[in-house]
């Protein structure tokens, strides 16, 4: 609100109190934008829950790999085993 701020500014400065005031645009603001949003595949450095596919457990890991990288290792992983396993023999995928 226009006004509002040296109003305060006043107020206070009368009870000895030290006001600084800031612009709400500056150079920064109005030059540097964010990062754009990194793919989760991309990602890398960090912690990861994945849900076993046949229970409710979860496997909770850390990575400073690329993140997608690590799930195809997982997959292919899981398959490895499901494959060499006999048919009573059973297995929680990841």
């Amino acid at each position: 609100m226009e006004g509002t701020s040296a109003r305060i500014a006043l107020v206070m400065r009368k009870h000895q109190v030290p006001v600084a005031m800031r612009p709400i645009k500056t150079l920064k603001s109005l030059l540097v934008r964010p990062r754009d949003k990194q793919e989760k595949d991309e990602i890398t450095d960090c912690i990861y829950k994945m849900p076993c596919a046949s229970c409710e457990k979860c496997y909770i890991e850390e990575t400073g790999r690329k993140f997608g990288t690590r799930l195809k290792e997982h997959k292919t992983e899981v398959e490895s085993i499901t494959s060499n396993l006999s048919p009573e023999t059973s297995v929680h995928q990841v």
